[in-house]
């Protein structure tokens, strides 16, 4: 029995040799565990503003990863400290105070961070100098209306308005009336002052000038405006006018190696032609003024054909009847079969026999012998002929002479 008691300790001493000999291979010791610092952070809202100024502070995103914190210590670094996780404080003084927050949590580790917050003066702000004239420019003696009233102060009152009209006169006052009795531009100045003693000034243009004479204007009126050969014209000038006197010359040029004078006169052209018949009126300062109109003066009898080509021919009731063009492919011509205008079906043709603009019995037919009211024929809007086959229609194009062109 003693025997096996002795055996069991040597047993144990042998194992634990063994062990040695691994080199403690398989014997783990658990790690020592410290306490973690926790992390300081805050906000700050505002950061800078004028005295006094009240700053909301809160360290919520302050955090211990494995406890709690315990204290949040503000430094205001004006004198005042305090505690909490969120904390209002009033600065009284102008500065720059590097706020300091410290956390220390359940197992008394420390942590800290600052911010800067910045604290200024209240400044007066300047006031804006702003004014209208009415008017900024006309002849001499000009009075003008000047007013101050879209001037302001953000932060305090205007207790003076001074005005620099330039011409050697100054005033003062909200609004002022003040009359330049000589030619010139004038840089009239406004200059506002606040009730802390702070300017602005802003400057606008005033032009004044002599009194002009305005020319006058020429207009007139001539009946007709075109026809045949003789073409008496009567010319009328009363719509010629002068803003700031009165017409005392009404001079006519015809044109035709004939000129003219007086408010209305006669005038007949005597050869075919395109006359730019001009008008010139002279006020009572001397100033002039010139226009020009048209006079178309055609043969009895139009016979020159090739002449027509890209003409038009208008209905006595304004209809529009197409082009005279020996293209058989344009839309628009007479000669194109097959088209609005040249189709014997259409409404709108003078080949149409039954129709309004074509049947011998119609009035405003081209093919009635009788009529007066037949169509006409223009060119660059200008008057040339009539279209008929009424030999007293005067100037005339043949309707039947016109149809042989084009078929030839």
């Amino acid at each position: 029995m003693k025997k096996k008691c002795f055996l069991i300790p040597l047993f144990l001493i042998l194992a634990m040799l063994l062990v040695g000999c691994n080199g403690g291979e398989g014997i783990t010791t658990p790690p020592v565990t410290g306490n973690q610092t926790p992390t300081a952070s805050f906000t700050a809202t505002p950061t800078s503003g004028i005295a006094p100024l009240v700053v909301s502070f809160n360290a919520s995103n302050s955090s211990d990863s494995d406890g709690t914190i315990v204290s949040y210590t503000w430094d205001f670094k004006d004198g005042n400290i305090g505690n909490g996780l969120t904390i209002n404080h009033t600065f009284s003084s102008t500065g720059s105070y590097n706020v300091k927050l410290t956390v220390i949590d359940n197992e008394g580790a420390t942590d800290s961070i600052t911010k800067i917050v910045n604290v200024t003066e209240t400044l007066n702000q300047s006031p804006a100098a702003s004014f209208t004239a009415d008017p900024t420019s006309g002849v001499v003696p000009l009075e003008v209306a000047f007013n101050a009233s879209n001037s302001s102060d953000s932060d305090g009152t205007i207790i003076s308005y001074a005005w620099d009209f330039k011409d050697g006169n100054i005033g003062n006052g909200l609004t002022i009336n003040h009359t330049f009795s000589s030619t010139g531009s004038y840089n009239v100045k406004l200059t506002v002052i606040d009730n802390e003693g702070a300017t602005d000034s802003i400057t606008k243009i005033v032009n004044v000038t002599e009194t002009l004479n305005q020319s006058p204007a020429a207009s007139f009126t001539a009946d007709p405006t075109s026809g045949v050969v003789p073409l008496e014209v009567a010319f009328n000038a009363s719509n010629s006018s002068d803003s700031d006197g009165t017409i005392i010359s009404y001079a006519w040029d015809f044109k035709d190696g004939n000129i003219g004078n007086g408010l209305t006169i006669n005038h007949t052209f005597s050869s075919t032609g395109s006359y730019n018949v001009k008008l010139t009126v002279i006020d009572n300062e001397g100033a002039t003024d010139s226009t020009i109109k048209i006079i178309t003066v055609t043969e009895t009898n139009f016979n020159n054909l090739d002449y027509l080509e890209g003409a038009i021919i208008i209905a006595n009731d304004n209809q529009y009847l197409g082009k005279i063009s020996k293209n058989q492919f344009d839309s628009d011509s007479i000669n194109n079969q097959f088209g609005t205008y040249g189709s014997q079906f259409s409404a709108y043709s003078i080949f149409n026999n039954f129709g309004t603009y074509g049947s011998e019995f119609s009035s405003l037919s081209p093919f009635n012998k009788f009529t007066s009211t037949p169509p006409k024929i223009y060119k660059e809007n200008i008057f040339i002929a009539y279209l008929t086959v009424n030999t007293s229609m005067f100037p005339r194009v043949d309707t039947n002479l016109l149809v042989v062109w084009l078929n030839e």
